[in-house]
């Protein structure tokens, strides 16, 4: 047992991961943790893609690891960062093919936001589309 705890505290130091921060799963969901128990191997939250809960991983088994918001919502857009981590989600299951982001032949990745559309009578002040008021 002593290389399980010392397995642990090395993922203590490594990770730091704590309640409030956010953490890619073993499903390469970015999950804001609401529990991270060092001592028991258990780290769990709710996911930042579906909102489903408990989100549970082994700081041991499953390849954890501590996102920034930045790396979440690219996550949450985009897919897996990683070519070869996106290939091993089926297609049925894939967050990020919803109509807004796509990715080229080359590998590229763009996404198209959505967009109000203002009606040429306007009169609220606020910019249409071309940025030009109406």
């Amino acid at each position: 047992m002593p290389e399980i705890d010392d397995k642990l505290l090395e993922a203590y130091e490594t990770l730091g991961i704590r309640v409030g921060d956010i953490f890619e799963d073993c499903a390469f969901h970015p999950v804001l943790c609401l529990g991270a128990d060092y001592k028991d191997d258990e780290l769990w939250g709710i996911s930042l893609i579906d909102g489903s809960s408990p989100r549970s991983c082994s700081f041991l088994h499953c390849g954890v690891r501590k996102l920034t918001a930045d790396e979440a919502w690219s996550i949450k857009m985009n897919g897996p960062s990683d070519e070869s981590d996106a290939s091993l989600i089926s297609s049925d299951r894939r967050w990020w093919h919803n109509g807004l982001t796509q990715r080229t032949a080359m590998g590229a990745v763009y996404t198209i936001l959505p967009v109000k559309l203002l009606s040429e009578n306007q009169t609220d002040g606020q910019q249409a589309v071309d940025g030009n008021p109406h």
